[in-house]
This record gives structure tokens, C-alpha cells and sequence, in this order.
């Protein structure tokens, strides 16, 4: 990967803002896996994984992950999920 916004990105609150009725997703995501990936990251947070409150994700992991941002040390935006890293990984840290 080259310059992506956000490398790896599980969103679950894109339309909430607009949402008329505010729900939380219905979508319960679980068993995700992230493996073997490199490259750059146009923003400083290479991995956004913000998961619906309601449904938090479950068994999300991530493995050998090389992501780097301007040289600089990459950041994470993360909540409502599980997650687990294994081999190189960054730093990966949620509220459930």
C-alpha cells in the first residue's frame, strides 16, 4: 500500500452522523483478520477501527503489520472492539 488515508479502516460510524434514527449498527462484525501488510499511510493514523457500540467486534486481529507514516511513528484510532496482535504489529489499543 502506498499514501492510503487510512490502511486499515473498519468504520461503523460513517452514517451515524446523518442518521436520522442514531442507531447503532446492526452489523456484528467478528473473526476479522489483518495479515502481512506494508507500506505507507497518507495520515498519521494507519489504522482506524471504530466498531458499533452495540455490536462491538469481535476477534479482530492483526499480523505483521509494517505501516509507516513520514517516517514518523504511526498512531491508531480504535474503539468497541476486541483486538489482538501477533508478529510485528502496531500498538493497538480500544475501549469496549
Amino acid at each position: 500500500m502506498q499514501d492510503l488515508q487510512y490502511p486499515l479502516n473498519i468504520d461503523q460510524e460513517y452514517p451515524y452522523v446523518s442518521c436520522i434514527t442514531k442507531s447503532h449498527s446492526k452489523v456484528k462484525i467478528t473473526n476479522m483478520q489483518f495479515n502481512n501488510i506494508r507500506g505507507t499511510s497518507a495520515s498519521k493514523d494507519t489504522i482506524k477501527i471504530v466498531c458499533s457500540k452495540g455490536r462491538p467486534c469481535k476477534g479482530v486481529k492483526l499480523g505483521d503489520i509494517n505501516l509507516t507514516y513520514n517516517g514518523a511513528e504511526p498512531a491508531s484510532i480504535c474503539s468497541s472492539a476486541h483486538i489482538s496482535a501477533v508478529g510485528k504489529a502496531l500498538s493497538v489499543s480500544c475501549s469496549t
